[in-house]
């Protein structure tokens, strides 16, 4: 009997034994489900802490906004207070009818105050900041050439402060000289106005000039055409003419010429047929009907003017001529169209650059002395021509004092 409870102990103490360790192995493994979700929500809490303090530096922004808006607010409704105490309403304010402004008078007032204002504006940039040549300032910015003169527009004077029409110029110019000659020469037919002392100023300019000491062959060129070079060679020689010097003047374009249309004359036999051989250049040479003064005409056009000008034939005929007249002016082509002018500056003492205000573009007369100054010529300086609306307050300003001066002087 000991033995059978001894058995059935065993067995009962056996089960009570297996049943612990079942237990104790479900609690092992509940926690080790526990420790991994454990694991899982503590790498997860940094992430939480920093999604947490943003949430309450949100929270801490909004609660000092608010507290701004709340002073604010109670600010205004003080102020609104304090006013609404010295206010009385009298009446109640109507509404209009229609809207205000919306008349024509107002719309025309306020297109024209827009309009004078963007006027103003545009011809303020036109005038100071456009790349054309305007005033003697842009042609110092330009370049370190310096201005010998300014010759205004030609207005000739009859009596003291009276201008003559364009179209009655020519019978005063008729009238001043008996030579008939075009209205562009100025300095013979209003030998008073101001366009004429500025030519006479730029030849004692020119004979004063550090730059050459004795002056014989004179070269006039300009950037474009249509800048007055021919007008400026022109009046040039009869100002030196009536200085007394024997001045020959060349027209050396040969490819657009223009000093026998400005004396009136048959542009053959010229300065091709003297070159050519076909004629003897004492041939060539017209009087111009002013003392002092002959011209050489361009004569026909010739293939290749470049390869003529820049000859020997031409230095020779050059060499010959000075022998006879103590200043010879030469004439030539635009510096940027052709090369003439560059090809026969080394045969000159010094080269004159024709500049006309409202024309001429500040890069091409930078360009032009840039391409004369390469082939070593040397640039005596610019003439500033006709400055017609550009620099009016200094043509008109001493244009008046000067026809005042000498109607004073005729009347005394």
């Amino acid at each position: 009997r000991l033995d059978g409870l001894i058995l059935s102990t065993s067995t009962k103490i056996a089960g009570a034994v297996r049943g612990q360790i079942a237990a104790a192995d479900a609690r092992l493994a509940a926690l080790d489900q526990l420790r991994s979700r454990s694991v899982g929500a503590m790498s997860s809490l940094p992430t939480t802490e920093a999604e947490e303090g943003g949430l309450l530096a949100q929270v801490e922004t909004y609660r000092k906004e608010s507290e701004r808006l709340r002073e604010e607010l109670q600010k205004a409704q003080i102020e609104e207070a304090a006013q609404a105490g010295q206010i009385s309403i009298v009446d109640l304010a109507t509404l209009p009818t229609k809207p205000i402004g919306t008349g024509k008078t107002p719309r025309v007032i306020l297109a024209l105050i827009i309009g004078v204002a963007v006027g103003t504006l545009f011809a303020y940039v036109l005038e100071n900041y456009s790349a054309v040549i305007r005033r003697r300032e842009d042609v110092e910015r330009a370049t370190m050439v310096p201005i010998l003169a300014v010759v205004p527009p030609f207005v000739h004077t009859m009596k003291r402060g009276f201008k003559l029409l364009p179209w009655s110029q020519k019978s005063d110019a008729k009238a001043l000289t008996s030579v008939a000659h075009s209205k562009e020469l100025v300095t013979m037919v209003d030998v008073r106005s101001h366009a004429a002392e500025s030519y006479r100023t730029l030849r004692t300019n020119l004979l004063f000039s550090t730059e050459v000491r004795d002056l014989r062959h004179l070269l006039i060129t300009s950037a474009g055409p249509s800048e007055g070079k021919s007008t400026t060679a022109a009046n040039l020689a009869v100002a030196f003419a009536q200085q007394g010097k024997r001045v020959l003047l060349i027209d050396c374009d040969l490819r657009r010429p223009r000093l026998h249309k400005l004396f009136e004359h048959a542009q053959m036999p010229g300065l091709t047929n003297a070159l050519m051989g076909g004629t003897s250049h004492v041939d060539a040479i017209h009087s111009s009907g002013i003392e002092n003064l002959w011209v050489m005409m361009a004569g026909p056009t010739p293939p290749n003017p470049v390869e003529l000008l820049g000859s020997t034939r031409m230095g020779e005929l050059l060499e010959r001529l000075s022998q006879t007249y103590d200043l010879l002016i030469l004439d030539t082509p635009p510096v940027l169209i052709a090369s003439d002018a560059s090809i026969l500056s080394r045969h000159v003492d010094g080269t004159l650059f024709v500049v006309r205000a409202g024309k001429t573009q500040a890069a091409a007369l930078r360009d032009g002395i840039q391409r004369l100054t390469t082939v070593g010529t040397s640039i005596l300086g610019t003439v500033i021509n006709d400055p017609e609306g550009e620099v009016a307050k200094f043509a008109s300003y001493y244009g008046y004092y000067y026809q005042d001066y000498y109607g004073y002087s005729s009347a005394s």
